[in-house]
Order: structure tokens, then C-alpha cells, then sequence
């Protein structure tokens, strides 16, 4: 019986020195494969190794993914929980090969990105891109996943947190890993992946916040999608405009799903945001843009129309139709020296962009893109507008309809947007029409109204806006109180506008649209006064 137990505490020994030993020498063969490749840009190091029961597999524990070479660009380092590899395959890691893995699984994985000051290297996408082609070519590998990782964002000079990412998911599977392909963010031959982030914030500055809901990409079905997007300032818009010191758009946004279908994988998706696709719908969009004209405008620089528009977008675009569902675009503006802003909405806007793209030869085939929305103003009036802009010639011809409306309801727009205040009126129809080039456009107008009748205001010492009676009872005085087909008198505008080249397309059919109500609203009388006939004959003159 002795002699029995003597023997079994041998063989047990000797089991558990030859387990040890195996498990020694593959964590050195593990070590030596892994950081073996002279040119890898990272180092794979950790902090214990367990070996899975029947050599399935191993464990990483405590495992760090640390750069060798660190420049001025955007540097990442990981640490994972544990990584587990599963299936190796011992022949070739007693050969000294190449690692042969069935899957990899980083388990609670955090990437720290410290962010470069150079705006050109500043893309974590594709540096991501590298760190996943670098440290998971080092082997054969079939199916790579990360279980519930995280991304945080750091300042490049005190590596304060900006931003993070969390809760990541991923998964790839049938990978190639001798087959680099940068149109994946897994860079490699694959046959499916999918990913998703729960939530991410981003402080952009001080004053700035982006933030969103969960975002997810689904390989087989080609889509990309966010949910709950939103951009913002912490502080009143007024007040930022005082911190931004000059005189400039301000925007915020909120996104309740943008969706990108029929996605197709471009080398530069991740790092330029190329996008090729068939649709991209945005639900319940509401962008606001704030302007404060008591600031100093900064020296004036031609402002691009639509077609410039399009051709300075820095990144390769092909989308069959850009979807818009229940958006809302708010435009506000503090006039100099007043205290209020004037705010118009466009509110309940539906419609589409078709055959957008940067593609020089797409706009060959495509000749132009254009624009159809429905939309409310104020909530007080249904309106249409539609666009088409060649991609041959910078023009572009737009057209608006906008149904019955109480004028007076405008007042909440025009009270301190342009100082008048609607005392009574009722509008049928006004519809514009814009031929528009690069100097002047040719514009038709319709304007139906009846009982027209205003007040201009000015404000006062305690910034109340009050009526200028003797001012008003003479423009009173000067305009026509109704325009309408049945009746005498009736005006239709036709007439060209010269453009401002120092701004932009929208206050270049917003001082159309002006125009046509000077055409329309004085008498005619006045009209010799304003000059308007002369400023026709020039503003054709240039077109």
C-alpha cells in the first residue's frame, strides 16, 4: 500500500511538473510568436497566463496593448481584462510558426486615444483601423470578437478626458487575416461583422457638447445607423457668440435616427467618412442656427452657392436620395442694437435630395441634383420649396409655394427680425420663382393679400419695441392693402435680383423673395421713389 502511494505521489508530481512545464514553455513560445514581427508598431504584454483544461486554449489576464513608437499624431494604448484564445493549434506553435487561433475574445477592452494637435492625423478611426490589423495579424486567425470594451477620448496636452465611447461590441467572423482590407474597421478579408456602441459624449470645447444613443452596423445588412445624436451648447447661444468674439453661424442639432442603407464599404469610411450608399434618412432632425449682428463681422470672403457647396465637401459622397422626416430648421438673428432675437421656423419638413454626389464622373451621368420639401412656417402656413442645381454651372433654380396664412401670426418673426409689426392681413398664395447665376438671378412673384396694414417699430430705452406712428401712418400711406386677381390694380412681379457675392445662396433668395414684395406691396408710385426700376435694369444687366 505504501509502495502504492509512493508511486501515485510520483506520478502526480511528475503530471504537475510536466503540466508546468508545458504551460512555461507555452507562455514562452506565446510571448516569443505574439511580439515576434520586427515591424509591428505594438507590443503585446500581461500580467498572468492560464492555461484552458486539455490545452483548448489560453488565457491573457490583465493584458496591455501598448505603442513602440509614439510621433505627433494620434496615439492609442489598450488594456483588456482578459483576453481568451481559443482553438490554438499546437503543431504549428511547436513548429515555431505563425500563431494558428480559431477565435480571440477581449473582454472588457478600454482603448484610450490621446488625440493629435495635428488636425491631418487626427483620425482614431484609422488609427484604430491599425491597431486591429497590427496585433491580429501576428496569427491565422478565424473569428475575433469584444465583449462590452470601451473608448475614451484624451487632450493631447494634459490627457484630460474629452470624450468616450461605451459599452463596444463587436464581432467578425471568417476572417482572412493575410488579406488586408481598409474598407473594414476590422482591416481584413471577412465574411460577416457587426458592431454597436451604446452611447458616446464628446466634449468638443468648453462650450460645446456632443453626445448620442446607441450606434450600430450590421455587415450583412448594410447599414449604418445613430441614434439620438445631439450637438449643443451648455450656455445661451448669446453668450457663446460674446466667447466666440466675432460675428459667424452658431448651430446646434438634434437627431433622433440617422440611418445610412445599402451601404457600401469604402477604404476610407472610418478615417474620411466617404460614403457611398443608396439612402440616407434622418428622422426628426432639428437644426438651429443663431446669429448675433452685434458682433464684428469678420472681413468679408465670396461665400460659395450650392454647386460650390457641394464640390468643397472633403470627402468622397455618392447617395441616391438623402430622406428627411418631421425635421425642423430654426433660424434666429439679433439685429444691432436690439436686445431680442427674431426667430423663423420651418417646422414639419418632409422631402428628399436626389443623386448627391462628389463623384466627377457620377455628375457626368447624373447632370444635376435636386430638392423637394414640404414644410409649415411658423406652424401657421403649409409651404414647398424645390431646388435643382447642375453640376455643369454654378446656378441653380429654386421654387416656393406657400399657402393661406394670417399675416399677423408672422409677427412673432418680423416684430424683431425686421422691426414692422402686422397690424391686420391675410395672405391667399405667394409663390417664387428663381432663375439664379453666379451675379443675378431672374425671379417671378405672386403675392395674393388683403387687408393689409403695419406698424414699424423701434425700441425703446427699457428695449420694448413701440410703435412709430407718424412713420408708420405714412408707410401706411405709401403701400397697397390688397393684390388680389379679382380686383383692380392686380400686380405680378417679374423682375431680377443682383446678388450679394459675401453670402450665401439662402440670403440670396431671401432677398428674392424680398425684392418681389417691394415689386408688389408699394404703390407704384413709390416704387419710382425706391428706384426699383433702375436696380432692375442693372441687376440684368449682370446676369
Amino acid at each position: 500500500m505504501k509502495r502504492f502511494n509512493r508511486i501515485f505521489l510520483i506520478l502526480f508530481l511528475t503530471l504537475i511538473i510536466l503540466y508546468k512545464g508545458i504551460e512555461w514553455w507555452i507562455e514562452y513560445r506565446l510571448e516569443v510568436l505574439i511580439n515576434k514581427n520586427p515591424d509591428r508598431a505594438y507590443n503585446i504584454d500581461y500580467e498572468n497566463m492560464d492555461l484552458h483544461v486539455l490545452f483548448k486554449g489560453v488565457t491573457l489576464e490583465e493584458m496591455k496593448i501598448v505603442p513602440i513608437k509614439i510621433d505627433s499624431g494620434t496615439v492609442i494604448r489598450g488594456s483588456v481584462d482578459y483576453a481568451k484564445l481559443d482553438g490554438l493549434v499546437w503543431i504549428d506553435l511547436f513548429a515555431g510558426r505563425k500563431l494558428n487561433i480559431n477565435q480571440i475574445i477581449f473582454q472588457k477592452p478600454v482603448f484610450n486615444i490621446k488625440l493629435s494637435n495635428d488636425s491631418v492625423k487626427k483620425s482614431s478611426g484609422k488609427g484604430l483601423q491599425e491597431l486591429f490589423g497590427d496585433i491580429l495579424s501576428r496569427g491565422k486567425l478565424r473569428r475575433f470578437e469584444i465583449k462590452n470594451g470601451g473608448i475614451v477620448l484624451l487632450e493631447p496636452q494634459d490627457k484630460s478626458v474629452v470624450g468616450e465611447l461605451n459599452n463596444l461590441n463587436l464581432v467578425a467572423n471568417e476572417l482572412e487575416t493575410d488579406s488586408l482590407q481598409w474598407k473594414n474597421l476590422i482591416p481584413f478579408e471577412l465574411g460577416s461583422f457587426q458592431a454597436s456602441i451604446d452611447s458616446l459624449f464628446w466634449d468638443i470645447n468648453e462650450y460645446t457638447k456632443l453626445s448620442s444613443g446607441k450606434i450600430e452596423y450590421r455587415m450583412k445588412d448594410r447599414k449604418f445607423s445613430i441614434k439620438n445624436l445631439s450637438m449643443g451648447y451648455t450656455e445661451d447661444w448669446k453668450v457663446v457668440s460674446k466667447k466666440v468674439g466675432k460675428q459667424t453661424d452658431l448651430m446646434e442639432i438634434s437627431l433622433g435616427e440617422l440611418s445610412i442603407e445599402q451601404l457600401e464599404a469604402s477604404s476610407s469610411f472610418y478615417s474620411q467618412l466617404d460614403i457611398l450608399a443608396k439612402n440616407i434618412v434622418l428622422e426628426d432632425l432639428v437644426f438651429k442656427d443663431y446669429r448675433d449682428k452685434n458682433m464684428m463681422r469678420p472681413p468679408d470672403k465670396v461665400k460659395p452657392m450650392f454647386k460650390g457647396m457641394v464640390d468643397a465637401i472633403p470627402f468622397e459622397l455618392k447617395v441616391d436620395s438623402i430622406v428627411l422626416k418631421n425635421a425642423e430648421v430654426w433660424y434666429s438673428e439679433l439685429a444691432k442694437n436690439k436686445s431680442e432675437a427674431g426667430t423663423v421656423r420651418f417646422e414639419n419638413i418632409n422631402g428628399y435630395v436626389h443623386n448627391l454626389t462628389t463623384i466627377q464622373e457620377l455628375k457626368g451621368s447624373y447632370k444635376n441634383f435636386s430638392a423637394h420639401f414640404d414644410a409649415s412656417i411658423n406652424g401657421i402656413a403649409p409651404m414647398t420649396f424645390k431646388l435643382t442645381v447642375p453640376y455643369n454651372r454654378d446656378a441653380f433654380n429654386a421654387e416656393i409655394h406657400i399657402g393661406k396664412m394670417d399675416l399677423v401670426k408672422m409677427n412673432q418673426t418680423t416684430r424683431t427680425l425686421a422691426g414692422v409689426e402686422i397690424v391686420s392681413g391675410n395672405s391667399d398664395r405667394i409663390y417664387y420663382k428663381m432663375n439664379a447665376t453666379t451675379t443675378a438671378s431672374e425671379n417671378k412673384m405672386y403675392f395674393d393679400y388683403r387687408d393689409l396694414k403695419l406698424h414699424l417699430l423701434k425700441e425703446d430705452k427699457e428695449h420694448k419695441l413701440k410703435n412709430k406712428g407718424l412713420v408708420s401712418a405714412i408707410a401706411n400711406s405709401a403701400i397697397r392693402h390688397h393684390n388680389l386677381p379679382d380686383e383692380g390694380k392686380y400686380l405680378q412681379a417679374s423682375y431680377y435680383t443682383e446678388r450679394n457675392q459675401y453670402r450665401g445662396p439662402f440670403n440670396y433668395m431671401w432677398v428674392g423673395v424680398m425684392d418681389g414684395m417691394m415689386h408688389i406691396v408699394p404703390g407704384k408710385s413709390v416704387q419710382k421713389v425706391l428706384g426699383l426700376e433702375k436696380k432692375d435694369k442693372k441687376a440684368q444687366k449682370k446676369k
